[in-house]
């Protein structure tokens, strides 16, 4: 088993997409962190000349709350002090590193199927589960240095773009920024779980845009409404997703929300693994 890690480590080093994926994220961060301050400045535009009017506008509040994609929710920057933590979980809750953590995922377990690396590894093990041990160490050594990169860049970003910003580094950054290492990581146990399912790339990289783009939250959030005999008994089910607790996650989550974020966690690592493991272990290779 500490071979299959160590080899796969190895390719983790010599992987241009994965150099690429990060350089891209280091450089979409500094561009966000630019279009955030923007967006500030026309919401407080805007919020001004409401009050002026007196007017309102719900039906826009309501609608993005619906809205499929990923974007920026500029309001919780609206204040006359910005910490890192502040614009952090801004970034995070956009869900785009959890879009980029998908795609290397898929580049990643699927590259071995399109090179027919894997034959070469399922003979130097006897469990092939090992193999899918061995991409979660992967992953999750990938996900926490992007999360790092994405700190370091939000930081820099903010000190150059933001005048109000402080770099407060507190207790909270590394409770969040730890929670929400656990919740990308789980998301990339369901894209390894896709991509031994489908063994292909492109049908792999799709289902990870859906799911980064909130349809398959929007579709089980409509199927929790239904019910039976009367009883809702999925309202709480949307709860439980790991794309929904990546963007609902706030910068000072409270110990109800913490334990559910790693009990969501626990549940992904043991039925997403176990789910790839079986398949690994009753295919013919």
């Amino acid at each position: 088993m500490l071979n299959i890690i160590k080899m796969d480590l190895y390719r983790l080093l010599k992987s241009k997409s994965a150099y690429v994926i990060l350089m891209i994220i280091a450089a979409f961060m500094l561009l966000s962190v630019f279009m955030i301050e923007n967006s500030i400045k026309v919401l407080k535009l805007e919020n001004g000349q409401s009050n002026i009017t007196g007017e309102t506008s719900d039906a826009g509040d309501n609608s993005q709350n619906t809205n499929l994609g990923i974007s920026y929710d500029g309001t919780a920057l609206m204040k006359d002090h910005i910490t890192l933590l502040d614009e952090f979980a801004t970034m995070i809750s956009s869900a785009i590193l959890l879009l980029f953590t998908g795609i290397f995922t898929v580049l990643f377990v699927c590259g071995e199927n399109n090179s027919g690396f894997i034959k070469n590894i399922v003979s130097c093990t006897k469990k092939r589960w090992y193999i899918i041990l061995s991409k979660t160490v992967v992953m999750s050594v990938f996900v926490f240095i992007e999360l790092i990169i994405t700190l370091l860049m939000t930081g820099i970003g903010s000190s150059i773009f933001l005048d109000n910003f402080s770099l407060d580094i507190s207790w909270k950054l590394f409770q969040y920024m730890g929670l929400q290492c656990l919740l990308h990581l789980a998301f990339a146990v369901i894209i390894i779980m896709v991509s031994v399912l489908t063994r292909n790339s492109a049908i792999s990289m799709i289902i990870s845009i859906c799911l980064c783009s909130g349809l398959g939250s929007l579709i089980i959030s409509y199927l929790s409404k239904l019910s039976i005999n009367g009883n809702n008994v999925g309202a709480h089910l949307p709860d439980y997703l790991v794309t929904s607790n990546v963007q609902t996650l706030t910068s000072n989550p409270t110990s109800e929300i913490s334990i559910r974020v790693i009990l969501v966690f626990i549940i992904a690592m043991l039925v997403y693994n176990l789910i790839s493991s079986l398949v690994m272990e009753k295919r013919d290779i």
